[in-house]
């Protein structure tokens, strides 16, 4: 029943993110497989969720690399979604700020910054890549009282 939903949210959410049908049942299908898949989350385990590890990969790729469409929009559907069933819910974020280490001297993104946390007597300036993440929450239950405000 929750795959069902989840599958019936990105097909009518998807459908102005995806201008092609075949393009947007490709995506769903490497969407609902994405979770399936165990390590790091590739285009080729994907595959191997889906049972086509043995079939022609390029029309995937192509979808990733050629196919003309915007990640911000992917999220839209959810977010739609979430506005419809509670509409005077607050929306809960949780972001984390992550500075992870680099060494190279061409890495995209990387500049040198400063560790807050460690003592003044030791090194605190890194070449370091930031990378924020974020996450929203939906209430799994409402009461009477959230709900009057």
């Amino acid at each position: 029943m929750l795959l069902q939903q989840f599958h019936s949210l990105l097909e009518r959410g998807w459908q102005s993110v995806f201008p092609q049908a075949r393009t947007r049942r490709r995506a769903i299908q490497h969407a609902v497989a994405l979770p399936c898949v165990f390590g790091r989350r590739t285009i080729t385990r994907t595959l191997g969720a889906l049972g086509r590890s043995d079939c022609d990969w390029s029309a995937d790729y192509k979808m990733f690399s050629r196919c003309h469409w915007q990640p911000e929009q992917l999220f839209t559907p959810v977010i739609d979604e979430y506005l419809e069933r509670y509409p005077q819910a607050p929306v809960v974020a949780a972001i984390d700020d992550t500075k992870l280490r680099k060494t190279g001297k061409k890495i995209k993104g990387a500049c040198w910054q400063r560790d807050l946390i460690r003592r003044a007597l030791f090194q605190s300036a890194f070449k370091k890549r930031r990378r924020s993440r974020s996450r929203a929450s939906a209430p799994l239950k409402q009461s009477a009282s959230s709900i009057a405000g």
